[in-house]
C-alpha cells in the first residue's frame, strides 16, 4: 500500500439475499436482533421499518431493494446492523441495514482483495464497486447515495 496508509483494513461482511456487502469496521456501530424491527406500511420498498436503539428510532434499510431485488423476509436469524452515518444529514447519526445473518469480521489487505466485474442488473448508483477475496465476492455500497435517499424519504415522511 501507499506510504502512510495501513497495510490492512478491519472489515465487516454483511450477508444480504444472494450477495455479501463489505464495509470498514468503523462504519458499524453495533449489531442488534431483528426482534426490535417494526415494519412500515407507507414507505419506499427499501425502507423496511424502524428500530429502537439507545432511546432513538432508527430507519432500517434493505440493500436488496436498493439493488432492485425483492426485500428479504424477516426470519429469526436476521440481524440489524447499525451504521454510523457519513455526514450530518441524518438527525440520528445512524441507521440500520437488514442482514440475513450475523455479520462476520475480517481483515483485508491489498494482496487479498481484487476488483471484480459489476453485476449488470445492479443499481449502479448504490454500488461503488465489487471485489473478490478468499473465494468470496462482495459489493461495496455507496453509503453517501443510500443516506441521500434516506434523507429525502425522512423529509417526505415528516410532512
Amino acid at each position: 500500500m501507499s506510504q502512510g496508509l495501513p497495510d490492512h483494513v478491519y472489515s465487516v461482511l454483511i450477508g444480504i439475499a444472494e450477495d455479501t456487502v463489505v464495509l470498514p469496521n468503523s462504519a458499524v456501530a453495533e449489531v442488534a436482533g431483528q426482534e426490535t424491527l417494526k415494519l412500515r406500511d407507507q414507505a419506499p420498498a427499501w425502507w423496511l421499518g424502524d428500530m429502537e436503539w439507545r432511546g432513538r428510532k432508527l430507519p432500517v434499510l434493505s440493500l436488496e431493494a436498493f439493488l432492485g431485488r425483492e426485500p428479504p423476509a424477516v426470519e429469526r436469524r436476521c440481524r440489524l446492523v447499525i451504521i454510523n452515518a457519513l455526514g450530518n444529514s441524518l438527525e440520528s447519526g445512524q441507521y440500520a441495514i437488514f442482514s440475513q445473518a450475523y455479520p462476520l469480521l475480517v481483515t483485508l489487505n491489498e494482496t487479498a482483495i481484487r476488483a471484480a466485474a459489476r453485476n449488470a442488473k445492479e443499481e449502479e448508483h448504490y454500488v461503488l464497486a465489487r471485489v473478490e477475496f478468499a473465494n468470496r465476492a462482495a459489493l461495496i455500497p455507496n453509503l453517501t447515495a443510500l443516506e441521500e435517499s434516506l434523507q429525502q424519504a425522512l423529509s417526505t415522511a415528516r410532512v
